[in-house]
């Protein structure tokens, strides 16, 4: 069942959030929202924004920062060994935008430095174990066949949101026409 009708979309590009279609079979992207940080010919990488990674904290992933209980967020199903962050410091060597005051990576070793000085807030920091990623021209096709939406919204509005809310609040942010598509449950056949 696909409920998402199409969107005129010609590229995608850094800053923009893509939200899963409701009942998208794939369990890495069950009611996901994911935020594209690089859109290099034609190939995508990005973050799921809204799955945490369960029984896990930085603490456990990055000794260097083990006295901050901070939640990791499951980026995706590729790589999920690599620690991945975003963060609102622009001062970060090798750091790249990816809208509305966020950026992503950048020299992981001043990042830690700076959390342990209270140089930068934990609370505007988001780490990711592994990413989402497409082939060239692969994520336009998956849009074509309606499995993900398109959003460009505040980027930092969306991450301060509490998690559990995330999917809910980006379809809504698409208009009164999809406030039934949030109501749906995720998985109807248990009704």
């Amino acid at each position: 069942m696909n409920l998402f009708p199409a969107q005129d979309i010609k590229d995608i590009r850094v800053g923009d959030l893509l939200i899963s279609e409701p009942f998208l079979s794939d369990d890495n992207f069950t009611r996901s929202v994911i935020l594209i940080c690089d859109d290099t010919d034609g190939q995508h990488l990005g973050f799921t924004i809204n799955k945490e990674l369960e029984g896990y904290n930085l603490g456990h992933l990055v000794d260097p920062l083990s006295s901050f209980d901070k939640s990791i967020l499951v980026g995706g199903p590729v790589q999920k060994t690599m620690v991945q962050v975003l963060h609102t410091d622009p001062l970060i060597p090798e750091t790249q935008p990816v809208g509305s005051g966020i950026y992503w990576g950048g020299d992981f070793e001043v990042i830690i430095e700076k959390l342990n000085n209270d140089e930068m807030k934990i609370e505007e920091t988001w780490f990711f174990l592994g990413y989402s990623g497409w082939g060239k021209d692969q994520l336009l096709q998956e849009i074509s066949e309606k499995s993900w939406l398109v959003l460009r919204h505040d980027i930092k509005l969306i991450l301060d949101m509490d998690i559990d809310d995330i999917w809910k609040k980006c379809v809504s942010f698409l208009g009164k026409k999809f406030d039934i598509i949030t109501k749906f449950p995720t998985n109807p056949r248990l009704n």
